[in-house]
């Protein structure tokens, strides 16, 4: 048994420490069985106990990171899938809406030559306003032109009435 302080204490106390140390023992040699046991199959894998161990144990010591990176990698994966399943629930509303009957591999392409056509479309109309708004401030420039022209003569007028 260990040296431990348990000797020191009361009886209930030192009883309760005595098996506390024995539960440690036994867990500690259930560890020793196990290490035993991954030794021996890693160094059937690799014909030799030693380097065996070794990798083991940097195998354990790289885990986490490992995990990190799978649970990065799968999170990853999630968002993707979700944003195609949100993609999919959207051509299917739009496709039940207009009563078509679609297969689900197609719609992805469907709906991108649709939202393609409406941005084209959206486009042309946006190109039409801008040519007449440009041909309404050109129309509205000579009239203010023509006016500013017009004020110009009747103030020189006006002015020259005046001293005459």
């Amino acid at each position: 048994m260990l040296n431990s302080p348990c000797k020191t204490l009361p009886l209930s106390q030192q009883d309760n420490c005595n098996i506390f140390v024995n539960n440690i023992q036994q867990l500690n040699a259930v560890v020793e069985k196990y290490i035993s046991s991954i030794d021996t199959q890693v160094a059937a894998r690799k014909g030799h106990a030693r380097g065996s161990r070794l990798a083991f144990i940097h195998h354990q010591r790289d885990y986490p990171f490992m995990q990190v990176e799978r649970i990065e990698r799968e999170k990853l994966r999630a968002v993707g899938l979700r944003n195609r399943v949100a993609a999919l629930e959207e051509v299917r509303r739009s496709t039940l809406s207009s009563n078509v009957n679609v297969s689900p591999l197609v719609m992805p392409a469907q709906e991108r030559r649709r939202k393609q056509k409406d941005q084209e479309r959206l486009l042309a109309e946006r190109q039409e306003e801008l040519e007449r708004l440009q041909m309404e401030e050109l129309s509205l420039s000579k009239v203010m032109q023509e006016q500013q022209q017009l004020i110009a003569k009747l103030s020189d007028s006006s002015s020259g009435a005046a001293f005459s």
